[in-house]
């Protein structure tokens, strides 16, 4: 086996026609270069509209292609895909079906996207030139909780969907502030029965009830300054993070 392995990697690829014919030199030294590694990898940022069909799930930022864009994407060198991203569900489960469909078609090694939970958290392997190559890929939105798979259960079918990685962005502010934007919520009465339905059609968020205040889509957090911040699921990070483990 050759101890030199090479990987080419790019940022997203959001394609919506056949670009073989493009005449443009600097397209055919890219081109070049993807061909020459052993993997290249890129985030396909889209949908198949395909056999499955689908509806538009979004307004004006909504986009699906048609499967000629992977075998663009496989004869300019692709090998490896990664289908997690904010527009792999703008066809709704329909469009992951096609997608996954035309993928494994043309023997992608990709990851992502999933027909329910337990898919789609798995590593997906192959051998490639003599050597184990496994891809782990996943979203942290913004998106809807429907938009992300799930697994069936006595009361629901599985859905296919995304793999996620659950961010949520948090308001800081001092406690001089916190308390007025608390005793304004309470003013106004707006209740846990107003936020739940105010989330639709995500469930409310989890807060810590001494420290953060929900209200509408908004979540403010009891701090020492004011700033923005993230907060990272545990139990989605530790599930991700065990598939690359595993992987």
């Amino acid at each position: 086996m050759n101890n030199r392995f090479t990987l080419a990697v790019t940022g997203q690829s959001l394609i919506k026609h056949d670009i073989r014919a493009i005449p443009a030199p600097a397209f055919g030294k890219v081109r070049s270069l993807l061909r020459q590694a052993d993997l290249s990898f890129t985030n396909f940022e889209g949908t198949i509209l395909g056999s499955h069909g689908g509806w538009p799930l979004k307004g004006s930022f909504f986009g699906c292609s048609d499967p000629v864009v992977l075998d663009t994407l496989r004869a300019i060198g692709f090998r490896a895909l990664s289908l997690s991203n904010n527009h792999a569900f703008d066809l709704g489960p329909s469009g992951v079906l096609s997608t996954l469909e035309e993928v494994e078609k043309r023997d992608f090694l990709h990851a992502g996207l999933g027909r329910d939970h337990t898919e789609v958290s798995r590593p997906s392997t192959a051998t490639i030139g003599g050597r184990r190559v496994a891809i782990v890929a996943m979203d942290g939105g913004p998106g809807p909780d429907f938009m992300y798979a799930a697994n069936a259960d006595d009361n629901r079918p599985g859905r296919p969907g995304v793999n996620r990685l659950r961010l949520s962005q948090v308001i800081e502010v001092d406690g001089t502030a916190f308390d007025q934007i608390q005793a304004i919520r309470d003013k106004v009465g707006y209740t846990a029965i107003d936020l739940t339905n105010d989330s639709q059609p995500d469930d409310p968020p989890r807060l810590a009830p001494e420290s953060e205040i929900g209200i509408s889509r908004a979540v403010f957090r009891r701090s020492e300054r004011f700033g923005r911040s993230v907060k990272i699921d545990e139990a989605d990070l530790a599930r991700n993070l065990a598939s690359i483990a595993a992987a």
